[in-house]
């Protein structure tokens, strides 16, 4: 009787509604989470280049703002689709 239900969960999770939120949030956290390291890194070394003069201590201190408020972003992406389990 468990091999059943097991078969039946199978052939039924590709159609599931959390299957199709979970595959939304991959969709989208790709491009958002490219960007993320794209502009942590350019960021950071751009501000360690920079921090000699004036103007890298307070590119860096934005960039640790940006950075989290990017993280907030995927948090609450998460929290919207991702149900809790």
């Amino acid at each position: 009787m468990h091999s059943v239900h097991t078969l039946s969960r199978v052939f039924k999770s590709p159609f599931a509604r959390q299957t199709w939120t979970d595959s939304i949030y991959i969709v989208a956290k790709l491009p958002l989470s490219f960007f993320g390291f794209v502009f942590v890194v350019v960021s950071l070394a751009l501000g360690f280049v920079l921090a000699v003069t004036f103007v890298g201590l307070p590119l860096l201190a934005a960039s640790g703002v940006a950075s989290r408020a990017l993280g907030s972003v995927h948090c609450r992406l998460a929290g919207a689709l991702l149900d809790d389990r």
